[in-house]
C-alpha cells in the first residue's frame, strides 16, 4: 500500500488543532507523514503544534513535519507549500478545526486509488458536526460506484448548489494535482473534464466542524463562490452552452440568494 501524506493548514485557531493532529495521527495501515503548515499565527497554535515536532516535545512524533511562514498567505497558500513538502504519492488537505472520524479513512481511500491508478481523487461522505462535536447532518453520495461518472460531477459543479464533494473529503493523487492544478472547485471541476477518473467510498471520511467561524460560511465568501461559476459556465460551448442558457433564470435569482444567505451547512 502506497504511502500518504495529510497537510493540516493552521491560522489562529487553537481551540481545535490538537483534535485534528491527533485524528491525523491515529490513521492506521498506511505509511502516514502529517505536514502542518503554520501561516503566522498570532495566538497559542505554535506551542501546540511544536509538542508534536520537537523531539523534545511531550506529544512528539517523527511522522510530523512543521512549514513555518513568517506572513500570511491564506488557506491556498498554505496548501500549495503543504503539497510541495509532501513525499508521499497522496494527500489529503485538513482545517484545523475538522477531524478524520476514524482510524481506517486513509487506509480506505489509500487502498481505492491503489487499485485506480487512472484515478485523480477519491472522496467520500462529510458528518457535519457542531462546534462541541457533535455530528448533526451527514452530507455526500449514497449507493454511488467506485468510479463516479465525470459528467454528473461537472454538472454539480456547474448547476448544483452545493456539490457533494468537500475539499477535505478527498484524498489527491499528486501527479493529478501537479496536472490539473488548483484546489476545492477548480480541482474537481478540472478533474472532471479531463480523462482522470473520480473515486468514491460510500462512508464518512471527513468530520467538518461548522462554529460559525468557517471561511466557508462567510457570505462574501459564497458570493466568490457563485460568480465564479458563472464565469465558468459562460465559457461552455454546444449542448453546455444549451443547458447554461435553460438554467440562467434559476442560477441567476435561485443561487445568488441562496449563495449572499447566511445559512449553516
Amino acid at each position: 500500500m502506497a504511502g500518504a501524506s495529510i497537510i493540516i493548514a493552521t491560522y489562529n485557531g487553537s481551540k481545535y488543532i490538537d483534535e485534528a493532529i491527533r485524528s491525523a495521527l491515529s490513521q492506521k495501515g498506511v505509511e502516514l507523514e502529517v505536514i502542518i503548515v503554520e501561516d503566522a499565527s498570532t495566538d497559542q497554535r505554535p506551542e501546540i503544534i511544536g509538542r508534536y515536532a520537537c523531539p523534545q516535545g511531550f506529544d512528539f512524533d517523527p511522522r510530523v513535519r512543521i512549514v513555518r511562514h513568517s506572513t500570511n498567505r491564506g488557506i491556498e497558500g498554505s496548501y500549495r507549500d503543504g503539497v510541495i513538502n509532501t513525499t508521499a504519492p497522496y494527500f489529503k488537505l485538513l482545517d484545523h478545526d475538522d477531524a478524520l472520524p476514524s482510524t481506517d479513512v486513509l487506509a480506505r481511500q489509500v487502498a481505492v486509488l491503489d487499485r485506480n491508478p487512472g484515478m485523480a481523487f477519491v472522496a467520500g461522505q462529510t458528518n457535519y458536526m457542531d462546534a462541541d462535536g457533535r455530528v448533526y447532518r451527514r452530507k455526500g453520495y449514497q449507493g454511488k460506484p467506485e468510479v463516479l461518472d465525470g459528467r454528473e460531477v461537472e454538472c454539480g459543479v456547474l448547476w448544483g448548489l452545493r456539490i457533494p464533494i468537500h475539499n477535505g473529503a478527498m484524498l489527491i493523487r499528486k501527479e493529478a494535482y501537479e496536472e490539473l492544478g488548483g484546489f476545492d472547485y477548480d480541482f474537481v471541476l478540472a478533474a472532471s473534464r479531463s480523462e482522470w477518473q473520480i473515486g468514491w467510498v460510500n462512508e464518512p471520511v471527513l468530520d467538518y466542524r461548522n462554529h460559525g467561524g468557517n471561511s466557508s460560511l462567510n457570505p462574501a465568501n459564497r458570493w466568490n463562490d457563485y460568480t465564479r461559476r458563472m464565469r465558468t459556465a459562460q465559457g461552455l460551448q454546444g449542448r453546455q452552452a444549451a443547458r447554461y442558457r435553460a438554467y440562467r433564470t434559476v442560477l441567476d435569482a435561485g443561487k445568488m440568494a441562496y449563495c449572499l444567505a447566511f445559512e449553516k451547512r
